[in-house]
C-alpha cells in the first residue's frame, strides 16, 4: 500500500512534458449478478511535448480512496507528440484478495529513462475512476452445482458354461423343429 501525493510520495513530481491526455474504466465479468465485477480494463492516452518519450504506468486500486495497492506495472512503452493512436490497454481478472466493495483506480504515469513521476490521472480527474464496484472472481464466480452422483448398482451379468450353452442352442433347434411340423 502507498499514500497518494503529499506526504510520503516517493517520487519527484516533473508535470508539464508529459500527461495522461483522457483514460477510460471498463468492468466485466459479474457472474453472480450482484453489480460487482472481477474483470477491469483501462485505456489511457499519454501526449507529449516531444515528438518520442518512453514511459511506463503503475496501476493502483484503493478500497479507502486513501490507502493504494499497487495492482500492475506496464513495460516501457512509446508515446509520439499528441498521437491519438498511441494509447495504451491494461485488463486484469482480479483473481483473490478483493473483497466485494467500491474501489478507487489511479494510474500514474512514470518517465522510463529517470523513473520520475510525470503524472497521474485517478478519481480526481474523472468520476469513471472512483467508485468502480469490484470484487475478486473467487467472490464473484456462480456456484456451479455438481452433478447429481449415479450409484449402479453392478449385480453382475450372469455366466453359462460352453456345455450349457450347446444345451440351450439344441433346445432352440428342437423347439423350431416341432413349430414348423
Amino acid at each position: 500500500m502507498k499514500p497518494r501525493g503529499g506526504k510520503g510520495a516517493q517520487h519527484l513530481r516533473t508535470f508539464g512534458d508529459s500527461w495522461i491526455y483522457d483514460a477510460t474504466t471498463d468492468t466485466f465479468a459479474d457472474r453472480d449478478s450482484d453489480g460487482y465485477y472481477s474483470y477491469l480494463r483501462l485505456q489511457f492516452d499519454a501526449d507529449t511535448i516531444y515528438t518520442e518519450a518512453y514511459v511506463y504506468a503503475e496501476i493502483y486500486i484503493s478500497a479507502d480512496g486513501t490507502a493504494w495497492e499497487h495492482l500492475y506495472s506496464t513495460e516501457d512503452f512509446p508515446i509520439w507528440g499528441s498521437d491519438p493512436d498511441d494509447d495504451y490497454e491494461v485488463e486484469t481478472d482480479l483473481v483473490s484478495g478483493y473483497s466485494t466493495g467500491l474501489y478507487d483506480v489511479l494510474i500514474e504515469l512514470y518517465d522510463a529513462d529517470t523513473g520520475e513521476l510525470l503524472d497521474e490521472y485517478g478519481p480526481n480527474e474523472s468520476p469513471l475512476f472512483s467508485l468502480v464496484p469490484l470484487e475478486d472472481s473467487g467472490r464473484d464466480g456462480l456456484v456451479v452445482e455438481p452433478p447429481p452422483v449415479t450409484v449402479v448398482h453392478d449385480s453382475g451379468g450372469g455366466a453359462v458354461s460352453w456345455l450349457a450353452l450347446a444345451g440351450l442352442l439344441g433346445a432352440l433347434a428342437l423347439r423350431r423343429r416341432r413349430l414348423a411340423a
